[in-house]
């Protein structure tokens, strides 16, 4: 039996400038399982037992969890068989995008005020010059920005190279704006505006 309820899908929020695999680390917990996927992908899942902050996940790996509110989890774990702790994680509860205007999105520039310097970009078109990107002091390379989607939610991905280096998840989608979260560095949403052309 466990005290919060932290069933739900998760989404693993990660210093930008680290190459990672998975870039999109979704991890999906019901009442006794936990599921991992890079993005839609499953890549692992087994049985787990959660009790009041601690899963311990496929007779293994001990998770120890606190919920900073109902939308981010924080996890640091340990390998019961090697006795060796890892760093903690950050997670944030991925929520089905608000909104109905979706198309208008891929159909207009935006900027991006949270980036240094500041990003004016069309959504889905190339960058020609491959733009250094900065959150908060921590660099990442990135040539396209695209709109995806899983499970209801909508992301905002940035890619190098048609490789995915990182995402944001949108929150809700208005005629001007939209809003996305999980960005490192800013506990709550930021909004970004339409460029007026």
């Amino acid at each position: 039996m466990y005290s919060q309820n932290i069933d739900g899908r998760w989404m693993h929020v990660r210093d930008p400038s680290l190459s990672l695999t998975p870039v999109l680390e979704i991890m999906r917990i019901e009442m006794d399982s936990i599921y991992i996927y890079d993005y839609n992908n499953l890549i692992e899942k087994g049985p787990a037992i959660l009790e009041d902050r601690i899963i311990l996940y496929k007779d293994t790996l001990t998770l120890r969890y606190t919920l900073a509110n109902n939308n981010k989890l924080n996890v640091n774990s340990s390998s019961t068989k090697e006795n060796t702790a890892k760093y903690p994680l950050e997670f944030i509860k991925l929520t089905q995008t608000k909104g109905e205007l979706i198309n208008s999105l891929t159909s207009n520039t935006y900027i991006f005020p949270f980036f240094k310097p500041a990003l004016e970009v069309r959504i889905g078109e190339e960058i020609h010059d491959n733009n250094i990107l900065y959150i908060k002091n921590k660099s990442f390379l990135v040539n396209k920005i695209i709109v995806e989607y899983s499970e209801g939610t909508y992301f905002l991905s940035f890619y190098l190279r048609e490789t995915r280096k990182y995402t944001f998840p949108i929150r809700e989608i208005f005629k001007d704006s939209f809003s996305v979260y999980g960005v490192p560095g800013f506990s709550n949403e930021l909004l970004i505006k339409r460029v007026n052309e």
